[in-house]
């Protein structure tokens, strides 16, 4: 009897990859396990190698009894927080600190109302 687990299944096309203990990889089909539908990777399971053409696979494929029947999901990641900011990046605490606006930014008093009038 050979232990391993459960790697990569293709679920759709019914067949799986065993890797076990000692690091082969084997096929298996979905006819050489019972429960294939309900694998989801990850699984422990225990063995029987037999020969094929295209090489050794797994037979007779059982989920390990007393083994989780699949790994935990790994946690949601913690969410980021943002980087320290630094007195550089801090905006200016007074208008005395605050850099002069550019004429070119803001029209200021009757050309800003003339330019806002037009918008509708």
């Amino acid at each position: 009897m050979t232990t391993g687990t459960i790697k990569k299944l293709v679920s759709d096309r019914g067949f799986g990859f065993i890797t076990a203990e000692d690091g082969k990889e084997y096929f298996f089909h979905r006819s050489a396990i019972e429960n294939f539908d309900s694998l989801r990777g990850n699984e422990r399971v225990e063995f029987d190698v037999e020969d094929s053409p295209k090489g050794p696979r797994a037979a007779q494929v059982r989920v390990s009894q007393g083994a989780p029947a699949a790994a935990a999901p790994a946690p949601a990641p913690a969410a980021e927080t943002p980087a320290e900011t630094t007195a550089a990046d801090e905006a200016p605490a007074t208008e005395a600190e605050a850099p002069e606006a550019s004429a070119e930014e803001e029209p200021a008093g009757e050309e800003a109302e003339a330019e806002h009038s037009d918008v509708q």
